[in-house]
């Protein structure tokens, strides 16, 4: 009979399984977020569902969320198992929660189309908060810079959510501005009053010559507005206002900008390296006079406003009787232009290898100028620089050294051709060289002895300290009138110094982690790093750094006596 019932029960609650998908609206203005919602009656899982079908045309902000409710009507137990999400549409328009399809207890499911309807306000200065993406100019040339700044328009209380600038696809990115927090300023617009603040300002250089998009920044914004429920009491004191004031959260969007992008005109300089802009060019050495075999710099420097960092300097050909360092480029910015100005600098380590004359050759540049629209040649004056010193290895000279190495040489043959004649061996002689000899052998093997000796005692003496270390551990730690966390922590240091042979400057818990790892066991390892972590903290931050257990003394007792266990 007992069984009868659970059968029962059981069947009738596979047969009262259910699944239904739905929104909370599905008539929304554009930014505001929509909650999806898949609920199933009586199952014993969540649903497993494929949400890649809403990427086309949805984001998904959160989810999923879970959340079980059990109940009981007349007798019956009811489960339902809901899974939600939070979706934000990206178009505006009628857009469909296309058919979703899943599995609930190894059964599959298909859902019908959702429509929703995304409604687009007429004007953006219309509302009461918004952002505006203001651009210098919308066609430009490849390469040419583009300023972008994004404003933030409100005459409401509202709160912005941390937000990130979006991702300009085909554009060379530079930061101009990016403000720490929001600061606002008055302004009105058409009779209307509203605080304006930066959100940030942009250099773009488009990279190709196809026309691009500047993407739509999108904010999470957190408003009040009125509750509509208050009513219009004539007797409401208007001083309690603020109590029936709600919150509502919604995103709000700044409109994309359509960029036309120019080719460059032909046919390009032979010499061009990809300079757009307005820029000047000068070189100079930073001294005047220079010396055989001494270095010195030699800086090049291109001023302006213009695409800094995608262009290069041509090749130059620099006089054989030099010596080249490559170059070290660094670029100054000016930061009070809402365009990309300021100075980069080449600078090169020359060191002149042979005496007199010696001619810096002059450098062109080419590059196209923004304002005329025309391709525009920068060059300099050639550097003659005279080099003081002795050449020491000319030809003539050379060729004599050449003679008299030759004679040294035979010279040096002609000692050797004596050494060992039996004239030369006598009787003083022999003394002299087994003393040479005997000296020879403690130059070179007592170092190697003394070492050895060295390295014994040093061995021995570590091999003690290592023995001794719990006991000079728990000397330390038993010491009376002191601060127990510094106690403590002096003592589990000191400890693992001896232990280890550590140096005391090196030790730190990354360090000690690479030392004790497979030599303990981990969860003693773990305690050991967290402990030494503090030392750490609390070394820097003093009192302000509190340990997790007020027993630290018996906890660094316990992790020595252990470690000293486990590494015989």
């Amino acid at each position: 009979m007992n069984y009868l019932i659970i059968f029962i029960a059981l069947y009738s609650f596979i047969l009262g399984q259910s699944i239904q998908i739905l929104v909370d609206k599905n008539v929304i203005e554009k930014g505001e977020s929509i909650t999806l919602t898949i609920e199933s009656k009586n199952s014993e899982k969540f649903p497993n569902i494929d949400i890649s079908v809403l990427d086309r045309d949805f984001e998904i902000l959160s989810g999923p969320s879970q959340q079980t409710n059990i109940q009981w009507l007349n007798g019956k137990m009811e489960s339902t198992k809901t899974l939600t999400w939070n979706i934000l549409p990206i178009k505006v328009g009628n857009v469909f929660i296309p058919s979703i399809n899943g599995r609930i207890d190894d059964k599959k499911f298909t859902s019908k189309p959702i429509l929703i309807k995304i409604k687009n306000k007429s004007s953006l200065k219309s509302d009461n908060i918004f952002i505006l993406a203001e651009i210098n100019k919308d066609e430009v040339y490849a390469g040419e810079q583009i300023t972008l700044s994004y404003f933030l328009y409100k005459n409401v209380n509202a709160s912005v959510e941390p937000f990130q600038m979006p991702e300009f696809t085909g554009f060379w990115v530079e930061d101009i501005f990016t403000p720490r927090r929001l600061n606002y300023k008055n302004k009105i617009i058409n009779g209307v009053k509203y605080q304006i603040a930066n959100l940030g300002q942009k250099a773009l250089f488009p990279m190709t010559s196809d026309n691009v998009i500047i993407p739509s920044l999108k904010l999470k914004i957190t408003m009040e507005v009125n509750n509509k429920k208050k009513g219009r009491d004539p007797f409401f004191d208007p001083f309690f206002d603020s109590f029936f004031k709600e919150t509502k959260t919604k995103f709000i969007f700044s409109e994309e900008k359509k960029i036309k992008v120019n080719e460059l005109p032909k046919p390009l300089p032979k010499d061009f390296t990809g300079g757009i802009g307005l820029f000047t060019l000068n070189h100079k050495v930073d001294s005047d006079s220079f010396k055989l075999n001494e270095g010195f710099l030699y800086k090049i420097h291109v001023k302006g406003t213009g695409n800094f960092g995608l262009f290069s300097l041509p090749k130059i050909t620099f006089p054989d009787e030099i010596e080249i360092f490559p170059p070290v480029s660094k670029f100054e910015k000016d930061s009070f232009q809402n365009e990309i100005s300021g100075i980069q600098t080449w600078e090169y380590i020359l060191i002149p290898r042979k005496s007199g004359i010696i001619n810096i050759p002059s450098i062109e540049l080419s590059y196209f100028n923004t304002d005329t629209e025309k391709w525009m040649t920068l060059s300099t004056n050639s550097l003659k620089l005279k080099i003081s010193g002795e050449n020491k290895y000319d030809e003539e000279k050379l060729a004599t050294y050449n003679s008299q190495s030759i004679d040294e040489v035979k010279d040096i043959r002609y000692i050797n051709a004596d050494i060992g004649k039996p004239k030369f061996v006598k009787r003083n002689f022999s003394r002299l060289m087994l003393s040479i000899y005997s000296l020879a052998f403690i130059l070179i093997m007592g170092p190697y002895i003394s070492e050895k000796f060295l390295n014994y005692k040093l061995t021995n003496s570590q091999i003690r300290k290592s023995k001794s270390a719990l006991k000079f551990g728990m000397k330390i730690l038993n010491e009376k009138n002191q601060n127990p966390y510094e106690l403590g922590l002096k003592a589990i240091h000191s400890y693992l110094i001896r232990k280890f042979a550590l140096d005391e400057k090196l030790l730190d818990s990354y360090e000690l982690k690479n030392i004790l790892k497979n030599n303990i066991s981990d969860s003693l390892l773990e305690r050991t790093v967290n402990v030494l972590r503090y030392y750490e903290a609390y070394k820097y931050g003093g009192s302000n750094v509190k340990f997790l257990d007020d027993d630290i003394r018996g906890e660094i007792e316990s992790i020595m006596k252990n470690i000293d266990k486990q590494i015989k």
